[in-house]
């Protein structure tokens, strides 16, 4: 076991990554106090803190609202997502895990309608680009979702949020299913989504086809159903900020943090 103190990084981030025989991960708090890259070597559990963040204009840990995983690339390297940067809208970056090398690769631009503040890490689509969402930004403010290409350096803004029936803020990143479109949650939106009311109800299952560029709605939650003979049950309010699971049998797994019979349910 790895117990984090300040100096050494705290508070995980998101999933740990396999590459080069080592997970690797993210976590707040560092020397300069702005986030680190560890490992951890499952053969013995050696931690190692591989990278400190310097300064939150080259990107820094936490990422806003929702946890970032690393994603191991067909390059070799292992790509995220962090706020700060120059414009304090975000960064996209890349890191070795062999020669422990970070290369800041991208910085959300002022514009906030192009998306900012990146969360829940990238998807890898195929070689050399990758789609994600910002939990900000966009013509609603809202979120957006973006692909970007390594290779050329070229980000582009895919789809807006609309802050309403549509979903607002996404969390938790995107994972490919087997029907090859990408599924993801936004905590807010929907049906049943309610700005006005004193409690926060609402957010929605998506997927997002980017051959087409369509996007179609799945579950809105916070409708209320019966379970166990107990009437008025909502059925799952604000799902949580962690990325949705593809299982083997093609499923895909989530929770949400408020509903259900008690408090939540996957």
């Amino acid at each position: 076991f790895q117990y984090f103190e300040a100096v050494n990084g705290n508070n995980p981030q998101g999933q740990l990554t396999y590459a080069g025989g080592k997970l690797f991960g993210l976590a707040e708090g560092g020397p300069n106090s702005s986030g680190i890259i560890y490992s951890i070597d499952p053969s013995d559990g050696g931690f190692a803190l591989c990278y400190d963040f310097p300064d939150p204009a080259n990107g820094r840990v936490p990422v806003y609202k929702s946890p970032s995983t690393l994603t191991y690339s067909s390059d070799g390297f292992l790509y995220g997502a962090a706020s700060g940067g120059s414009n304090g809208t975000g960064v996209l970056f890349k890191f070795n895990p062999n020669t422990l090398q970070y290369t800041k690769i991208f910085d959300f631009p002022s514009d906030s309608t192009q998306g900012y503040w990146p969360n829940g890490g990238l998807f890898e689509y195929t070689s050399g680009k990758f789609i994600g969402t910002t939990y900000r930004g966009g013509n609603s403010n809202a979120g957006v979702i973006f692909t970007y290409d390594a290779t050329t350096g070229q980000y582009q803004k895919r789809f807006d949020f609309d802050g309403a029936a549509l979903g607002k803020y996404p969390l938790g990143g995107l994972v490919k299913a087997l029907d090859g479109k990408f599924y993801g949650i936004a905590w807010l939106g929907g049906n049943y989504y309610d700005p006005t009311s004193q409690f926060i109800i609402g957010g929605v299952l998506f997927s997002y086809d980017l051959a087409n560029n369509a996007y179609e709605i799945h579950h809105d939650f916070g409708a209320s159903v019966t379970l166990n003979g107990i009437n008025g049950i909502p059925l799952g309010i604000t799902p949580v900020n962690y990325s949705l699971i593809l299982t083997n049998d093609g499923k895909l797994c989530g929770g949400s943090a408020v509903g259900g019979i008690n408090r939540g349910f996957f």
